[in-house]
């Protein structure tokens, strides 16, 4: 069990009193992470609640594969996207939500509308399809998700849409985890994951009271830059699993005394604290919450994105209110002297401060 430790206590300490550690392990190679996160509790700290856990479902999804007028091709076979739907984005969705969702459903086409690709007429594009599946005998309207797939065109300036809480949602040629896996969490109501860009009297800094918000490009989760045209895609983060449901209440914690606290890694659910956050009580996120949560290339997330880097060397910190769908994340980026945001992440021995709360990991399976 890959465990995060941390420490809170306000900065006027001068010692780190070291915890017992835990013994409970579920991998013999898997041991702790310990981090020592220092607070200044000198506002009165909000309550919290705690996110409901929801019942495992499946979802009934239709993939409607069409063409166009001036585009007859057809660019994927029924069964490549029957497996790529129902096999690698269920998969996906399953892992994730650790068991409490999975897509079954049917392939429909291939369908020629009555309409060319030169113009981005994405809602009559859908309508059409679906009045050809109809002409077929059947009705979508007892599917929860419609995916529609269609030959790559220029006239749309993306490659995926979804309804953000909809049903519908579009593929533009790129049948793949990363992208319809984004868009179709649109459809379950989550939102984008950011990050931030902060500034001091014109140096880019970690925190500060001049934040721009630069959107779509948090590297660690599907929602935001943690997704390719190819067939990966990073975990969500754990507010978005919070927010869909997918934690049990013994997954977060909410830190109100400073003390030493255990958090353990993102990708497979254990009855131990997976999401910690600190209450932010003053400044421009005042009313929100800083998580703080772990990552470890497994399952999904065993790709290059989290082998030996920075998002598995230390925790991710991102700005969010309390669990909700319909809502962005915020990660900040605590390497502000490099343009990207892969090194973000909070290595260990170094610290993050807004001036009242401070974060500093302190080791990672029992090292420093």
């Amino acid at each position: 069990m890959l465990l995060e430790k941390l420490e809170l206590m306000s900065s006027r300490l001068s010692k780190l009193k070291k915890n017992s550690v835990r013994t409970d392990f579920f991998s013999a190679s898997k041991k702790y992470f310990f981090v020592a996160v220092f607070v200044t509790l000198a506002l009165t700290l909000m309550l919290s609640s705690v996110a409901v856990s929801a019942e495992p479902q499946s979802r009934r999804v239709a993939v409607v594969l069409f063409n166009f007028q001036n585009d007859n091709s057809q660019p994927y076979t029924a069964d490549y996207a029957r497996n790529m739907v129902f096999g690698t984005i269920s998969s996906y969705y399953n892992e994730i939500s650790y068991g409490k969702l999975s897509l079954e459903g049917d392939v429909f086409g291939w369908y020629t509308i009555p309409y060319p690709s030169t113009s981005c007429q994405y809602t009559g594009w859908a309508n059409a399809a679906d009045a050809k599946v109809a002409e077929s005998g059947t009705s979508l309207a007892g599917y929860d998700n419609v995916i529609y797939v269609f030959p790559r065109t220029t006239a749309c300036g993306w490659t995926g849409l979804g309804q953000v809480g909809g049903k519908r949602l579009w593929d533009n040629g790129r049948l793949t985890l990363g992208i319809v896996g984004h868009e179709f969490g649109h459809n379950l109501g989550i939102d984008h994951s950011n990050t931030l860009r902060c500034y001091n009297n014109g140096v880019t800094v970690s925190m500060s009271g001049d934040c721009k918000e630069v959107g779509y490009t948090d590297p660690y989760d599907i929602m935001g830059s943690g997704t390719f045209s190819t067939n990966y895609a990073a975990h969500m983060s754990m507010f978005h699993k919070g927010a869909m449901g997918w934690l049990e209440a013994s997954n977060t914690k909410t830190v109100t005394a400073s003390g030493t606290y255990t958090i353990e890694a993102n990708e497979v659910q254990t009855a131990g604290v997976q999401s910690l956050r600190i209450p932010i009580t003053d400044g421009k996120y005042a009313g929100k919450y800083y998580y703080i949560e772990f990552r470890q290339p497994y399952g999904f997330d065993d790709y290059f994105r989290f082998r030996d880097t920075p998002a598995s060397k230390g925790v991710s910190i991102r700005i969010a209110p309390d669990y909700a769908r319909f809502t962005q994340t915020f990660m900040i980026d605590t390497t502000p002297e490099t343009l990207s945001f892969e090194d973000a992440p909070l290595l260990v021995g170094r610290t993050f401060s807004d001036g009242k709360i401070s974060i500093t990991p302190l080791a990672i399976n029992g090292r420093s």
